[in-house]
């Protein structure tokens, strides 16, 4: 290992540090000189866990030191520990490497952050993506230039510090709402932003039925207290799937599609592990004409519950179906324009997991009146099941799956076909579904 990047991640855990182990602690020292020494000038990986005890070991404290040292050269850092202790690393010279930065504090209380916190990144140039986990404002940061700003475990007391860095993003914001909160906190707060995609998502692991509603009532002040005029995403999902799952929005989610005007420019719609009707998303898509990606989970609302109606409906794929005028009624005015009576016209992604029954044939119609034209972009679907309560593998019937495999041979430029069995392989770091590790038709 004499290469200068074989050496460039390093983890310092702090309580592991100090009298129970002096010896480890110095040999452990040294090896972290001799690694930061072997990395040379590459750029690194640091995590630092520090929980904050009442006394530091020296050890530890020339390992921060030492590390800090060198944060010129940090690519990503991952820093779970106090706020107020993050000056004290000894960060004296730009973090001129940094892209992506993680921190939360497992501490409750507000004096765990103070205003100059965050004062340390704000000479971070490179830096693209914040993840971030506590109670203060990240106004000291330099959101103008984040592509990507994740606020986790929002409750009512922090949703104006999430909302607050809102109006200076351009990119991407993703909060989550979690179940430690105080159902009483009262919220009036509204924020502008010009960002392009906007995910949320509820923790629902663990609730009780008076948590849900008080979680349902969080996510609908939050989806009230925004207005997104250049959205081109947004991702709704429920974390807690199967133990509890949260009503889709839809009063609220019609709102906020009509003061931020998302017909205009909303190109994505994911919603997963949330009580959608067919009837809902028909009238949220009426309302979208500029879709061109439409993802959704179709499952059993509870895991010992019967199966219940199915969001895959025939209306919803006849919907959905192009229809194409016959040539002896084609005239001048249409020639141009021979498709109608379709919702999302410009749709060329279409996932869905579901745990449900539908009409297969209606599916095929479905796929194959996208597919038959010329489109800019190739037509994708990715469809994929769970297990059914026996244990059971729904898959597609033998007949459909053999007319989708003739359909690709035909349109092989128009249509990608992604079929799995385990949705979970659809999910990417933030939740979103894609195709990883599917079956290629």
């Amino acid at each position: 290992m004499d290469t200068a990047e074989l050496w460039t991640e390093f983890t310092i855990v702090c309580l592991e540090w100090g009298a129970k182990d002096p010896r480890g602690s110095q040999q452990a020292l040294e090896l972290l000189k001799l690694g930061l020494e072997r990395s040379q000038e590459s750029l690194l990986h640091v995590k630092i866990v520090h929980y904050a005890s009442p006394t530091l070991a020296e050890e530890a404290a020339q390992a921060l030191s030492m590390l800090g040292a060198t944060c010129h050269r940090w690519r990503t850092a991952s820093l779970t520990c106090p706020g107020p202790t993050i000056p004290a690393f000894g960060f004296h010279r730009q973090l001129a490497g940094l892209k992506s930065l993680e921190i939360k504090d497992r501490r409750h209380g507000k004096d765990r952050w103070t205003i100059d916190t965050f004062s340390v990144f704000r000479d971070a140039p490179k830096s693209r993506a914040v993840a971030f986990s506590g109670e203060t404002s990240l106004q000291q940061l330099p959101l103008e230039q984040l592509e990507h700003v994740l606020y986790k475990d929002v409750v009512p007391s922090t949703l104006h510090l999430a909302l607050d860095c809102l109006p200076r993003l351009s990119g991407a914001a993703y909060i989550s709402l979690a179940a430690d909160f105080d159902r009483h906190t009262n919220i009036n707060f509204h924020s502008s932003s010009e960002i392009t995609k906007f995910w949320a998502s509820v923790d629902t692991h663990y609730f009780d039925s008076d948590e849900l509603h008080a979680c349902v009532k969080l996510l609908n002040v939050l989806l009230s207290s925004i207005t997104l005029g250049s959205l081109r995403e947004l991702v709704l999902k429920c974390t807690g799937y199967p133990t509890a799952v949260v009503p889709w929005p839809d009063a609220t989610i019609r709102a906020l599609a009509g003061r931020s005007h998302f017909n205009a420019h909303l190109h994505t719609l994911d919603v997963r592990h949330m009580f959608l009707s067919e009837l809902e998303l028909l009238s949220a898509l009426t309302e979208l004409p500029r879709l061109q990606t439409l993802a959704f989970s179709d499952q059993l609302a509870l895991r010992d519950s019967e199966p219940t109606t199915t969001i895959l409906t025939d209306e919803l794929m006849s919907r959905l179906t192009e229809t194409v005028f016959p040539k002896e009624l084609l005239t001048d005015t249409l020639t141009s324009n021979r498709v109608t009576h379709i919702l999302v016209p410009d749709l060329h992604t279409f996932s869905c997991a579901t745990q449900l029954s539908f009409d297969h044939q209606k599916f095929f119609e479905f796929v194959e009146s996208r597919s038959g034209r010329e489109r800019v972009e190739c037509f994708e679907v990715q469809l994929s099941w769970w297990p059914k309560q026996d244990g059971s593998q729904p898959c597609l019937e033998p007949q459909v799956e053999s007319k989708l495999w003739q359909l690709h041979k035909q349109h092989r430029s128009n249509l990608k076909l992604r079929i799995g069995r385990d949705p979970s392989s659809f999910r990417n770091r933030y939740g979103q579904w894609e195709p990883v590790g599917s079956m290629h038709i």
